[in-house]
């Protein structure tokens, strides 16, 4: 065995390696070069986790402006809405008024006009009993008529026999 590189030979362990050894140098160098690759890299991946936060504040900004344009307009909207709103209330109210004095007007005229149909009724139906009572006359005085026709008929030919009589009379006494 060698005695450079092992103590304690007999014992079985490892002896630690020299520092002036060239494998103890080459693990420095690869230490101090990852030591100096970790730092020449810690600012890029600051630098890159600030521009990809810079980015994302960027796109959050753009999605709170578009938020608040879209709040901007929707409040636009419903004062818009609003605004509608009132006029058609107004103009519900004002239809509502208008209908509320037509319907006045109409139960109005409707019980005027019921009135005058009442009045109408009750006129034709007087009428009606007038033309009744009228057709009863008329037909009493054409029984009537018809009656004093027959007497009439009786009178001419009485006045008739009559008058042949007279005449006969007439003759007679011409005669004597």
């Amino acid at each position: 065995m060698d005695t450079k590189d092992k103590t304690n030979a007999g014992d079985g362990s490892l002896a630690t390696s020299r520092p002036d050894s060239p494998s103890s140098m080459t693990k420095s160098h690869a230490a101090l070069i990852i030591l100096a690759l970790s730092c020449l890299g810690f600012p890029f991946g600051l630098w890159e986790q600030h521009h990809q936060h810079a980015k994302q504040a960027r796109e959050w900004d753009l999605t709170a402006a578009s938020y608040s344009n879209q709040v901007v307009a929707l409040d636009e909207k419903l004062a818009e809405q609003a605004l509608v709103n009132s006029t058609l209330a107004t103009n519900l109210a004002e239809a509502k008024r208008k209908a509320s004095y037509d319907l006045a007007a109409i139960e109005a005229t409707l019980s005027t006009t019921s009135s005058s149909l009442e009045k109408s009724q009750a006129e034709a139906a007087n009428a009606e009993a007038a033309m009744a009572d009228q057709d009863k006359e008329i037909i009493k005085l054409e029984n009537q008529n018809a009656e004093l026709a027959s007497q009439n008929a009786e009178l001419d030919k009485d006045s008739s026999d009559l008058r042949g009589a007279l005449a006969n009379l007439k003759a007679q006494i011409q005669s004597t």
